[in-house]
């Protein structure tokens, strides 16, 4: 029982815009109740009526006005799942399977059902015209305004009784097993006694569907399939705008943005499939005047106008759009053109009435928002003025014109705190049109009178109704004694009736034919679960905003190979419950979101993420928290890859504050790429999620979706392969003597010296690769230096390491604690570029060739901890195979980084040897050998670093001879090369 409860609170829940006042309407309007809206009312100073006379005709505007409709479409409210719950309070019921299908296509009261849910079973089922039924039998449903639910038999579930006892009728139904030419299993529910007289699929239409079980009190088990019919569907709306349009001869059409569909769903970054048909039924409405909203500009002002060059008579109004430059042009006497705007400010109209012309302007406002989420209108040359100083000189000038209009309407995109700011200060507009927020569906008719003002003390617009579609008639009259005769008509009243388009409606077939026609051909490659429930233990409980934006930014993550992902965020995601397919999310999709990556350095990456955090909405991967990415914590010598959109830069702080990060370095790759596709496109946030998604969808098994994403993907580690170059060094110092025995008596070294040529090189180059399971490196060590004075050189430095190093995380100890160990092994070749040669005798010395095999524990880097290693070994002089033995001892690794400062970091690393005795010591054998070094660097670039250092260099013998410390200290400056590249 709390499972079904739980499913109707979730499922329903979420549908504020379609479902809390539709539930409201239904009673309301089966009532007939007027329900004024005394608010507005007492805005707009309602008093004494100053209506014309009986005797005098009507002068009466009627406007059918829609806006925020989001292109084509409709709403799916689910209604009976709200019943469900209420029924469910009472009963031990339990929803026990519960999934979203497709495959279902509907026409009058008929419902076809493929019995495996599948859009291609319902297509090839149909693909010879009507399939091969079997007689009918009696089903048990009940059905609202909205949807119907019904179960496979007449067997009556106890939660039928529960539901008649709300607004919910039974209904009767019939259920006929169908086949399909090749035996695709189909169900036919209707009216009983009848069969449809046609099965062209596109005489039909998809709508969405639930199928599922419920597990009855007593333990019997009762398939249901719910079919819920659209709200404010496309056709249907065109068609009864249509209606009242001719139901009022001279009635005017305007629509305050988003009637044209905008970005695909089903293909990557296009336009939608539906938006041709959307420009031909905004024609076929002959419109008075139309605001371009968010869909209409959504790829960009030059692709509208492109396309509005093909539909020129549709009257697109921009008052405050306008170009960055000035553009040259004389201003001429219409106050609606003017050469800086890229559309007309306004359209006026006449209107002939029995009671006389009256004249309407109409001036379209767009929101300033629209410049965040469309960053291709800056790019275009195009801003948004702010809506009152924008408007209001244009407003001014309408009503000083010779023939000033006699209503002024505002068709706006504005929402929020900038329809706020039109409603308190915009001066001269009597309503405005275009607020979507305000559920006014509860609401039948509102009838407002005005009191007659001048232009200018006009302030305070009457906001109207809008949930879609709705019309108001404008009541006017002749003008006061204070406005004189010659004055224009009055605006005395307005009557306003939302309408709420319901799938009993009449469809436009035509429309729906078209949308049909779209839906057939991409509908089945979409019929593909990919999401799976949102509560692996309540398949009835929809996706939370929070845990939808974590999985889709976690399949960004994925796909881009990215550290950190951040997001302005994404559409509201679904109610509808049990796993989705493709089709649902892409919904959810339909962005032009273009993916920007940024190389971001280590060490200005937690400064960032500070900063990111509480400007961006979404993020996934590095956190600022505990300084880490892929569960590592962040090191400044790394670049890290942060990807974004380029309108979550524009339309949040976070292009400010990856402006702020230090450039690259010549030697580095760019630091800010847009990323491609794989034909070489623009690769979108769309593409990006879906692909990830994807990838770790396992057949139908999408709960490996859920696995991969949510639970291993944010702490998961994964295999990274860095190119890591610690140090690379190059020192030349030419000195020239006097060379002169005259003064070999000057006690000055410059004077009696030779002159020399002193070479140095040093490089530390590692490949390493990381992970949860193994760390492993190859690393090259070199320092080499030569002193050449004439015809003599000598070696002051020589040494090459080659080593491979190996640990396993996975069998390491317990993760947690201050230091976290891991098992270790490293195989090290010790030797030099050439043999030594002794000074006295002239011999060449045997060149060392030590090759080791160490067995100990690493830690992981932690703070300014980069590297700790100990442990012991095993080593054979390769050069001195038959005459030394095997030797054993131990061996300390330590490399530590300090930053004290932005300019400053003290870096230290120490290398120590211990030998243990062996039959066989001699003279070149040593005890212990510790190299130690440390030093200051200050950075020039990212790359290249200023040392000052001091080096000291220890070693003890193992023969009695040798068994003495011996030191050498080093002081020096250097510059060096250092950075990591991740491949």
């Amino acid at each position: 029982m709390g499972t079904l409860a739980s499913l109707v609170g979730l499922l329903v829940g979420g549908l504020a815009v379609a479902q809390e006042p539709l539930e409201e309407d239904r009673a309301v309007v089966e009532d007939t109740a007027v329900v004024e809206d005394t608010a507005v009312v007492e805005d707009t100073a309602v008093v004494e009526d100053t209506a014309v006379s009986p005797q005098s005709p009507p002068a009466e505007v009627h406007i059918v006005y829609s806006g925020d409709l989001g292109g084509i479409g409709g709403l799916y409210p689910l209604e009976l799942a709200r019943r469900l719950a209420q029924a469910d309070a009472a009963l031990a019921a339990e929803i026990t399977e519960l999934r979203v299908v497709h495959g279902v296509i509907a026409r009058g009261e008929f419902g076809l059902h493929a019995a495996d849910g599948r859009i291609r079973t319902l297509i090839d089922g149909l693909r010879q015209g009507a399939p091969e039924c079997d007689p009918p039998r009696r089903v048990t449903a009940v059905r609202t305004l909205m949807d119907r639910l019904s179960f496979d038999s007449d067997a009556r579930p106890s939660v039928v009784d529960e539901l008649l006892e709300g607004e919910v009728d039974e209904v009767s139904l019939e259920a006929r097993d169908c086949r399909g030419p090749s035996g695709e299993a189909l169900v036919l529910i209707g009216p009983p006694g009848e069969f449809p007289d046609d099965f062209t699929l596109t005489h039909w239409e998809f709508q969405q569907a639930l199928h599922g079980s419920l597990a009855d009190a007593d333990g019997s088990v009762h398939p249901f399939r719910m079919l819920a019919a659209p709200v404010q569907e496309s056709s249907r709306l065109h068609a009864l705008t249509r209606s009242l349009l001719d139901a009022r001869p001279g009635a005017l059409f305007v629509d305050a943005g988003g009637y044209l569909s905008g970005v695909s769903s089903v293909r990557n970054a296009g336009p939608s499939l539906h938006r041709a048909l959307g420009w031909e039924m905004l024609e076929a409405l002959q419109p008075a005047a139309l605001v371009p909203g968010e869909e209409e500009l959504a790829l960009g002002f030059e692709h509208f106008v492109q396309e509005h060059t093909a539909h020129p008579t549709l009257p697109y109004l921009a008052t405050n759009l306008a170009w960055e430059e000035v553009q040259e042009g004389r201003v001429g006497a219409d106050p609606c053109v003017s050469p800086q705007h890229p559309l007309p400010r306004c359209v006026q109209r006449v209107v002939e009435t029995p009671g006389g012309a009256v004249r309407v302007a109409f001036v379209g406002i767009l929101d300033p928002a629209l410049h965040d989420t469309l960053p291709e209108l800056q790019r275009e040359g195009l801003r948004i003025d702010d809506p009152v100083t924008g408007s209001q000189e244009l407003v001014a000038a309408l009503h000083a014109q010779a023939e000033p209009p006699d209503a002024v309407m505002a068709l706006t995109t504005a929402r929020g705190e900038v329809l706020a700011q039109l409603r308190r200060s915009l001066r001269g507009v009597d309503l405005m049109a275009g607020d979507p927020t305000f559920a006014t569906l509860r609401i039948e008719e509102r009838d407002v009178r005005l009191r007659p003002l001048p232009a200018e003390n006009k302030g305070a617009p009457l906001t109207l109704s809008l949930d879609g579609l709705a019309s108001v008639t404008l009541r006017f009259g002749p003008p006061t004694a204070d406005q004189g005769a010659a004055a224009g008509a009055t605006l005395t009243g307005l009557s306003t009736r939302p309408h709420l388009v319901r799938g009993a409606q009449p469809l436009d077939t035509e429309v729906a034919r078209r949308i049909m026609e779209v839906r057939l051909k991409v509908y089945p490659r979409l019929d593909e679960p990919l999401v799976p429930a949102a509560d692996p233990q309540d398949p009835t409980a929809p996706w939370s905003e929070d845990a939808w934006a974590q999985l889709l930014c976690e399949a960004v993550r994925s796909r881009t190979d990215a550290d950190a992902v951040l997001l302005r965020g994404f559409r509201t995601p679904s109610r509808i419950p049990g796993p989705l397919t493709e089709l649902i999310v892409l919904d959810h999709l339909a962005e032009l979101d273009h993916l920007v990556l940024y190389r971001v350095p280590g060490d200005a990456l937690g400064g960032v993420l500070d900063k990111a955090w509480a400007a961006v909405p979404v993020g996934c991967g590095a956190t600022s928290e505990d300084k880490t990415a892929w569960g590592r914590e962040l090191v400044e010598d790394r670049t890290y890859r942060l990807v974004t959109t380029d309108r979550t830069l524009h339309g949040t702080g976070l292009g400010e504050i990856l402006d702020g990060v230090p450039a690259s370095g010549p030697l580095d790759p760019p630091g800010v790429v847009h990323l491609k596709g794989p034909s070489g496109e623009p690769w979108t946030l769309r593409a990006a999620a879906l692909q990830g998604l994807r990838e770790h969808r396992a057949g139908e098994d999408v709960e490996a979706v859920r696995t991969a994403l949510l639970v291993e993907g944010p702490v998961s580690e994964p295999p990274e392969w860095v190119v890591r170059l610690r140090t690379a060094q190059l020192a030349v110092d030419r000195f020239d003597g006097v060379e002169d025995d005259t003064f070999a008596e000057v006690p000055e070294t410059l004077a009696t010296s030779p002159s020399s040529l002193t070479l140095a090189t040093a490089a530390d180059l590692a490949l390493e690769r990381t992970g949860q399971d193994i760390t492993w490196d190859l690393r090259y060590r070199s320092e080499y230096a030569t002193l050449s004075t004439g015809e003599d050189s000598q070696e002051t430095d020589d040494d090459l390491v080659l080593s491979s190093a190996l640990a396993v995380p996975a069998l390491g100890f317990p993760r947690g604690g201050l230091l976290v160990w891991d098992p270790y092994t490293e195989l090290r070749y010790d030797t030099e570029f050439s043999a030594v040669v002794d000074e006295d005798s002239g011999a060449r010395l045997s060149p060392q060739s030590d090759l080791s095999l160490l067995l100990g524990l690493s830690v992981e880097p932690t703070g300014a901890l980069e590297a700790l290693r100990i442990g012991g070994f095993a080593n054979r002089d390769l050069a001195r195979l038959e005459d030394k033995p095997t030797e054993y001892g131990g061996r300390l690794e330590l490399a530590t980084d300090v930053d004290l400062g932005e300019v400053v970091d003290w870096q230290s690393t120490l290398d120590a040897t211990l030998w243990a005795d062996t039959p066989d010591d001699d003279p070149s054998d040593l005890r212990s050998r510790v190299l130690g070094r440390t030093g200051l660097a200050v950075p020039l670039a990212r790359w290249l670093d200023v040392d000052l250092y001091a080096q000291g260099f220890y070693l003890r013998g193992r023969v009695p001879q040798t068994d003495q410390p011996g030191f050498a200290w080093t002081l020096g400056a250097s510059l060096d090369a250092a950075g990591a590249w991740e491949l």
